[in-house]
């Protein structure tokens, strides 16, 4: 089965390192996804930072937002960007179950 997640606006998985919570969460989502045959697709609001976190588990497919659409130095410009992921990342979006 594929899940989406996705990240609230501006956060990325640096934040998750920063913020201390990547190990845990990241340990959660490798036991789902070994004991119940799952695979995680995660869109967050990092760039190519977040893919290299996550090159070591193989059930965690990443789309970092800022690999796919241009960082502005306008927060609005970028917000108003964010709403073309979902035509970006349309070809992975319709494999997701949920």
């Amino acid at each position: 089965m594929n899940i989406i997640l996705l990240f609230t606006y501006g956060i990325s998985l640096k934040d998750w390192v920063n913020s201390g919570l990547f190990d845990r969460e990241i340990e959660f989502y490798k036991q789902m996804a070994t004991t119940n045959n799952l695979k995680y697709h995660i869109i967050t609001y990092g760039d190519n930072e977040d893919r290299d976190l996550l090159k070591n588990y193989p059930y965690l497919n990443i789309y970092p937002a800022y690999e796919l659409i241009k960082k502005r130095n306008n927060k609005y410009v970028n917000f108003i960007n964010s709403f073309l992921l979902a035509f970006k990342l349309k070809k992975q979006i319709k494999s997701v179950d949920i």
